[in-house]
């Protein structure tokens, strides 16, 4: 009995003497380090490029240029957090965050922004916001809960299937040779079925403004799922999506 009581005794004493280990905080984003103390980044692309996949980060209150998400990474507003530009989607447009089409950034999430877009009528690089989300390739991302104002797309998924696009609000799109969609779920890369997108609780409004020389064809849709046969023979069609409640 004394010898299990000391077994039980050194036990216990090992057990307290390990470290308990606290989960790692989200990096922390803030453009001019007034509103979160102790940021550790001052640009979002600086801590995707920082961050490991699964990581967290809190950008705080201010005015940003967006990102390229190549990671599984979680992004989230705090407070009023405005994108109004960021890197080059193609051609003379710009995303806010830009997933390319090598699927890095697949599990990624977003939510809580705000995109600032400006209308234009011309095919010239203007400096500003054109495509809020715009992914050519990543599965099973989330954008939830963001605002959208002025853009030619709100949120743009190409070949990506299990994405989760609920709680947006989107409002005054325009075309530009085609666009002016609030939502777009399509295949192009005869890689497909792809499937399993959610599209929910979205609001999609306002004014639309078709410049004089669109010539798309394909404009002013609030949600769309696209299958593009255009440009890819054997493009593969999108299967098992869900639109469910949303507001246009």
């Amino acid at each position: 009995m004394k010898k299990l009581t000391t077994l039980t005794i050194v036990l216990l004493l090992l057990v307290a003497a390990v470290p308990v280990m606290a989960a790692p905080g989200p990096l922390v984003v803030d453009d001019d380090g007034q509103e979160c103390s102790d940021p550790d980044f001052s640009t979002i692309q600086e801590a995707i490029d920082a961050a490991d996949p699964g990581d967290q980060i809190k950008v705080c209150a201010g005015t940003y240029f967006g990102a390229t998400v190549n990671k599984a990474v979680h992004l989230w507003a705090k407070g009023d957090v405005v994108i109004n530009d960021g890197p080059n989607s193609h051609s003379f447009l710009r995303a806010g965050f830009l997933f390319a089409d090598d699927y890095s950034g697949s599990g990624a999430s977003i939510k809580g922004f705000r995109f600032e877009g400006v209308q234009q009528s011309g095919y010239t690089d203007d400096g500003s916001l054109d495509f809020p989300i715009f992914s050519r390739g990543a599965n099973n991302v989330s954008v939830k809960n963001n605002v959208m104002v002025n853009s030619l797309q709100g949120v743009t998924n190409w070949n990506g299937s299990g994405w989760k696009i609920m709680g947006n609000k989107i409002t005054d799109l325009w075309t530009l040779n085609g666009g002016g969609i609030g939502i777009l779920a399509g295949g192009n890369d005869g890689a497909g079925p792809h499937s399993g997108n959610v599209i929910a609780n979205n609001k999609i409004g306002g004014t639309l403004q078709v410049f004089a020389d669109d010539g798309g064809g394909y404009d002013g849709t609030g949600i769309v799922l696209f299958a593009d046969f255009r440009w890819t023979p054997g493009a593969t069609a999108v299967r098992s999506n869900v639109i469910t409640k949303n507001e246009i």
